[in-house]
């Protein structure tokens, strides 16, 4: 069984990423990345006080989508 965490904080992920975690913040609000809120939500509540985590599969895909393949043409 593997010891490696599965499901990050938004500071334990930046760091994975090397990014800032205001970064994932915006790409929260953006809808542009994946992740899990934690906790129950509050019906009066202002805000969403809920733990956010992202999943590392879904991090390592999200990177993934901006591979850009090297060219298999020989350089002259």
């Amino acid at each position: 069984m593997s010891t490696e965490k599965r499901y990050l904080t938004v500071k334990e992920a930046a760091e994975y990423l090397s990014f800032k975690p205001t970064t994932l913040y915006h790409w929260l609000r953006e809808g542009k990345i994946s992740y899990i809120k934690q906790g129950e939500k509050k019906e009066n509540a202002k805000r969403d006080k809920r733990s956010v985590r992202f999943d590392k599969l879904y991090l390592d895909r999200y990177m993934k989508s901006f591979l850009i393949e090297a060219s298999t043409k020989e350089r002259r």
